[in-house]
């Protein structure tokens, strides 16, 4: 720290960070470079600082065209509906625990909602997004035999701890922390979300919805001399 004074920005100033994307982070990899890879990057990047800083008004801007927009409203919530949906938003619980060392802040789904993937699983650790996959699987663990075999819960987890009880050096990208057993973070997650979900019995009875490769039978009824036979289309 060279110096601690207020910055020429005041609350109703707006900052423009044009181009940061594509000259810095993502032209490393050739691959990145292709310009649909770099956008779907770039929203995801964007969508994980988004969602933990809802006080921000955040713009994303491709083209020309507006690609998101958030309202720095401080209502996490109504961050998590611009970048993912209403459905998605509407069939989350929410979650909430603290003591003297440890807050957990977050939303965790339902049963009737789920990915293929874990794309929507977000861990923050004092403001820093955070890739434990130990914590991954304890929220996993808590849908089984609840949603599909091979689908994922979707979770947002903001989660603050006493510096002194955190390691953030133990990888070089930053994502990675070590927290000091004390704490018992596993444990508190567990029986916090556990609780969350468990809550209520509608937290746990799944709606249908059908999938887009359903196959759907449509009988197509053919009159013969002998009766009626029936023709299977089976795909809609």
């Amino acid at each position: 720290l060279i110096d601690k004074k207020q910055c020429c920005l005041v609350a109703s100033a707006g900052l423009n960070v044009i181009d940061i994307l594509s000259s810095t982070l993502f032209n490393k990899s050739p691959i990145l470079k292709d310009s649909i890879k770099l956008i779907k990057n770039s929203i995801m990047l964007y969508s994980i600082y988004d969602i933990i800083n809802t006080k921000i008004r955040f713009k994303l801007i491709s083209d020309g065209k507006e690609v998101i927009s958030t309202d720095g409203d401080g209502i996490s919530l109504n961050v998590i509906r611009t970048l993912y949906g209403k459905n998605l938003a509407s069939n989350l619980i929410k979650t909430s625990f603290s003591n003297e060392y440890i807050s957990i802040e977050g939303y965790i789904s339902n049963t009737s909602l789920y990915a293929s993937n874990r794309k929507k699983q977000n861990i923050f650790i004092n403001k820093r997004y955070v890739k434990l996959n130990r914590l991954n699987y304890i929220v996993e663990s808590l849908y089984k035999e609840l949603i599909p075999i091979g689908k994922f819960p979707i979770f947002i987890l903001d989660i603050e701890i006493h510096p002194e009880y955190v390691d953030p050096n133990i990888h070089p990208s930053k994502t990675e922390v070590k927290i000091d057993d004390s704490v018992s973070l596993d444990e508190i997650l567990s029986s916090n979300l556990r609780k969350s979900l468990f809550s209520s019995s509608a937290n746990l009875i799944p709606q249908y919805r059908q999938d887009k490769n359903e196959v759907a039978s449509v009988k197509e009824k053919t009159e013969f001399k002998e009766g009626f036979i029936y023709k299977e289309s089976d795909k809609i």
